[in-house]
C-alpha cells in the first residue's frame, strides 16, 4: 500500500496553522519532549516495551502518536487503523510525519523492512519453544485440541492432555497456535521445521 495515501496525508503547514490555542499548547508540550532532526521530532522521554513513545496526560497513559493525531490535530483514526509515521522512525512524533494506516498495511511495511520475522522465522521460533519444553501443548497437542477432542469440554480436554482449561480454550479460539496467513498452518510448518 502507498503510505502517502493514509489518513494523515493532509497534515502540513496549512493544517497546523488552523490549530486552536489549546491544541498549540499541547503540540508545544509534545515538541518540548523531542529532539528535532530534520522534519522529525524524536521523542526523548518514556517509551513502551516495543520502543514507541508514551506519556501521561491527566493521569492517563497515552501513546504519543495517537494522542497527537486525535487530540492535538483533531483527526479521527478509524477502528483497525494505527497511528504511524511516513519516516518509519519509532520515536518520531512530528505532525508532518504522522499518518494513520490500516493495521494490515503497517504489518506489511514491517515484514518488508525485516522488522518482523517471516513465517519461516515464526515456525523456527515455535519449533524451538516446543523442543525446549517451554509449552506443554505443542503442535500435536494443538492439533488434537482442534480436531480429535474438539467435542470434549475445555476441562476434560485439558485433563486428557495435561494442560489447563485456559490453554485448551486459547488454542481453540486461535489465540495460540494460530495460522499466520490463509492456506497455511503452523502444523504444516511444524512438520517441515521440527523433524
Amino acid at each position: 500500500m502507498d503510505e502517502n495515501k493514509g489518513l494523515g496525508q493532509a497534515i502540513g503547514a496549512g493544517s497546523l496553522a488552523r490549530l486552536t490555542g489549546a491544541q498549540r499548547t499541547a503540540l508545544n508540550d509534545v515538541r518540548s519532549r523531542c529532539e528535532e532532526e530534520g522534519a522529525c521530532w524524536l521523542w526523548q522521554k518514556s517509551v513502551n516495551s516495543s520502543g514507541y513513545p508514551q506519556f501521561r496526560v491527566g493521569g492517563a497513559l497515552k501513546m504519543v502518536r495517537s494522542y497527537m493525531m486525535t487530540e492535538v490535530l483533531g483527526l479521527e483514526i478509524p477502528p483497525g487503523w494505527w497511528a504511524t509515521t511516513k519516516c518509519r522512525n519509532k520515536k518520531c512524533c512530528s505532525p508532518t510525519c504522522l499518518v494513520a494506516l490500516p493495521r494490515g498495511a503497517v504489518m506489511e511495511r514491517s515484514y518488508e523492512a525485516g522488522a518482523r520475522p517471516t513465517t519461516v522465522g515464526y515456525s523456527d521460533r515455535l519449533g524451538a519453544i516446543v523442543a525446549q519444553g517451554i509449552t506443554k501443548l505443542g503442535f500435536e497437542g494443538a492439533k488434537c485440541v482442534r480436531e480429535d477432542v474438539a467435542s470434549l469440554s475445555g476441562s476434560a480436554a485439558g485433563e486428557l492432555l495435561g494442560v489447563s482449561k485456559s490453554t485448551v480454550c486459547r488454542a481453540r479460539r486461535g489465540e495460540t497456535w494460530r495460522t499466520l496467513h490463509p492456506g497455511a498452518s503452523v502444523f504444516t510448518w511444524a512438520a517441515s521445521s521440527v523433524a
